[in-house]
């Protein structure tokens, strides 16, 4: 499966789901709680007021959404999923990664996002032994 992978230097990359759960840990650890996404806090909180915010925080999302889809649409073209709307795919899969952010942040806690993986393989129609290694 291609996965989204994080660059953390010229020899170590962690998954996207690694990284984001390590994120949100450390935020926690530093301020007591987990803060979720920063684009919907503040697009929930002030879009409606705001006009020129709103349109960043969705330009923003959309390129988010643009990386994904392209990846979707690459994993159907080699034959490693089944997904010939990546462009739907792509908006489950960032809608369930918003709502599990969310949920975190309203529970204060990061252990929420641990199901991610298996949650976006489902979403893909893939069992997690299915993974190619990174």
């Amino acid at each position: 499966m291609v996965v989204l992978k994080v660059q953390l230097d010229a020899h170590h990359e962690l998954r996207f789901v690694e990284w984001l759960h390590q994120v949100q840990s450390q935020m926690k650890q530093k301020f007591g709680y987990v803060l979720g996404c920063p684009l919907f806090a503040l697009g929930a909180e002030v879009c409606t007021r705001e006009p020129r915010i709103q349109k960043k925080i969705q330009e923003i999302l959309g390129y988010k959404l643009r990386y994904l889809e392209t990846t979707i649409r690459d994993a159907h073209a080699a034959g490693v999923i089944d997904a010939p709307d990546p462009g739907t795919k792509a908006r489950i899969i960032q809608a369930y990664y918003e709502g599990l952010l969310t949920q975190a942040r309203i529970e204060n806690d990061v252990e929420v996002l641990r199901e991610a993986a298996a949650g976006a393989y489902a979403i893909l129609g893939l069992k997690s032994t299915e993974l190619a290694p990174v």
